[in-house]
């Protein structure tokens, strides 16, 4: 008996070990970072940032994406934004999701990875340039797999670092941006957010 059971939680440890297949790239958080929570969604970050409005940018995406002839299925449903720095930029983190309509596993999105790594072009469709800082990328984070990357975004009128998290959970596939107006650099911050990010019970 005892070995039944001894073999049963190696088989145990062996099997949940290894069945994410991906690399774990959690990262430590600051001791201040704050608590938030957007929807069914609870992580922290970076203290002092408020809810806004997103209606605006609902609106703006829908028409951008027309462009490419196409249509948004991207549902947002949060937006926060950051203090204004010393250079009186701000920062936002939005959060939306596709619903697919059937459970996702995170190995499916290994089909978009190249598409990803490519946006240069169908960016300058609607008029922004990029240039890619972190290839497409799938990591354990904490309690989630995500598949992440980051691009430098520049308009005519502005300048900043997205980076970008798809995070599979159930029927969806949860997108979560940071844009950073103020450092001009790729940094960890969105991975912080990742490493804490819980989903509520039984959604």
């Amino acid at each position: 008996m005892k070995r039944i059971i001894t073999v049963t939680i190696l088989l145990i440890f062996l099997l949940t070990a290894c069945g994410s297949g991906y690399d774990n790239a959690s990262v430590d958080i600051p001791s201040t970072w704050a608590a938030y929570s957007i929807d069914t969604l609870s992580f922290r970050f970076e203290a002092g940032y408020q809810s806004e409005s997103w209606d605006a940018l609902q609106t703006d995406m829908d028409t951008r994406v027309s462009v490419l002839g196409t249509s948004n299925q991207l549902a947002l449903f949060g937006r926060l934004i950051s203090p204004a720095s010393a250079k009186g930029t701000v920062n936002y983190i939005d959060f939306g999701y596709w619903d697919t309509g059937r459970a996702l596993e995170p190995t499916e999105l290994e089909g978009i990875m190249e598409t990803l790594n490519n946006l240069s072009s169908p960016l300058l469709q609607l008029s922004v340039s990029s240039s890619q800082l972190q290839s497409s990328r799938i990591r354990t984070y904490g309690a989630v797999t995500a598949l992440t990357t980051a691009f430098t975004v520049e308009t005519e009128d502005l300048s900043c670092v997205l980076q970008a998290a798809l995070v599979p959970h159930g029927s969806r596939v949860y997108l979560i941006s940071y844009a950073d107006f103020s450092t001009g650099a790729d940094n960890d911050m969105l991975e912080g957010l990742l490493s804490t990010l819980q989903f509520s019970e039984g959604v």
